[in-house]
């Protein structure tokens, strides 16, 4: 017989799940102020793809007023409907989200259903680091309103 596996706590999963549904739904809420408060003032933005394909923004944004902007700009862009979490991953101070969301493009009306992951990387209540990656063929087809 083998013995036991060792158990290694997971002691992050109190403290960042809470704060992770709230930057949720911060973000589906667009509400700036809570916003304001979950992100750490030095927190990066790194989205992943070519940014031609995806967005008419920079891929990397550093420090909250700088991913902040982005964030409204990304709203201005896109409404988005129908965005649901398809499943989480928390372990220590990261946790990673799956989710769904239809975005329409304010501008041709393309919509598509696009899936998205995102990383966030929590230290003393907040986030300093987001890497999100997106399913880039359809949200090409929103921005470019095919």
């Amino acid at each position: 017989m083998n013995p036991p596996s060792p158990v290694i706590p997971v002691n992050g999963r109190a403290t960042i799940e809470p704060l992770l549904w709230r930057l949720m739904d911060a973000r589906a809420k667009l509400d700036m102020a809570e916003l304001t408060r979950l992100l750490h003032q030095d927190v990066t933005l790194s989205v992943i793809g070519e940014p031609r394909a995806i967005y008419p923004l920079p891929n990397m944004h550093e420090g909250r007023d700088a991913v902040l902007a982005f964030i409204l700009r990304i709203h201005a862009m896109f409404e988005y409907l129908d965005s649901e979490v398809l499943d989480t991953i928390i372990e220590n101070n990261r946790a990673l989200v799956f989710r769904r969301q239809r975005p329409v493009n304010r501008g041709t009306g393309a919509a598509r259903l696009v899936h998205v992951m995102d990383i966030f990387v929590f230290r003393d209540g907040k986030v300093v680091e987001i890497v999100q990656l997106n399913d880039t063929a359809a949200l090409a087809k929103v921005i470019g309103g095919a």
